[in-house]
């Protein structure tokens, strides 16, 4: 099971069910120098996030194991934490 499990991660990570969606900054927010005041709307594009080398090496390859271990927070977001 643990297989098929690291197995769908690593799909959802590939092909992203979310591409992007807005976020409203709850607080006023200091960003590599950008300050995003409250009640901005923010656009997370979780494609990029989940293609950068940044956070899983060789991105475009398909490799379930690197769900052996939990990834990093922000770095894996398949589904947003509020169903509209």
């Amino acid at each position: 099971m643990h297989v098929t499990s690291r197995a769908i991660q690593e799909t959802m990570r590939v092909a992203s069910i979310l591409s992007f969606t807005f976020r409203e900054a709850v607080e006023d927010v200091e960003y590599q120098g950008y300050l995003i005041p409250k009640g901005w709307k923010v656009l997370p594009l979780f494609r990029n996030i989940h293609h950068s080398p940044n956070h899983f090496p060789c991105p475009d390859k398909f490799d379930p194991s690197r769900f052996e271990v939990a990834p990093k927070p922000n770095t894996f977001m398949p589904f947003m934490p509020k169903c509209f």
